[in-house]
């Protein structure tokens, strides 16, 4: 048998029900939680656009 990866799904009820992939890492966040120094999380970008994060300042002006 063959499982699928819970690609776009979003409720863990649904990955468990139809028996897709599921790796649980939790131990893992805790100990990079518990253990390391410094942690640098990063994620791809998404285009050519990105997943940009905007940034306001205190009068909710978008900064450039």
């Amino acid at each position: 048998m063959t499982r699928r990866y819970p690609i776009g799904i979003q409720t863990f009820s649904r990955i468990i029900r139809e028996g897709m992939v599921y790796v649980d890492k939790t131990d893992l966040a805790w100990q990079l939680a518990h253990y390391a120094t410094f942690v640098f999380l990063s994620r791809p970008r998404r285009g050519y656009h990105g997943d940009r994060s905007l940034i306001f300042s205190e009068n909710n002006q978008r900064l450039k």
